[in-house]
């Protein structure tokens, strides 16, 4: 990079790649796995394995939005 910073976002305000590495490995360390079952032909997430944690809204963000277009694209995960 040549220093100027040429996106709205500037690099020197970017945490460091190991703390970003520490949130997501905290993030997945703490996941629960999940499924997605139609009720009444609504897709519903629900947990494999009960024991675990319930999942919140805050566990989604923008992902929620993203899963529903995901049958539009014909994309498998």
């Amino acid at each position: 990079m040549s220093g100027s910073c040429e996106i709205k976002t500037c690099w020197d305000t970017l945490p460091s790649f190991r703390e970003i590495g520490m949130i997501i490995k905290d993030k997945f360390d703490g996941a629960s796995e999940v499924a997605i079952e139609e009720e009444d032909s609504q897709p519903r997430i629900v947990m494999k394995n009960s024991q675990f944690k319930r999942h919140t809204n805050a566990d989604f963000g923008k992902s929620a939005q993203i899963l529903s277009y995901l049958p539009l694209l014909n994309l498998l995960f």
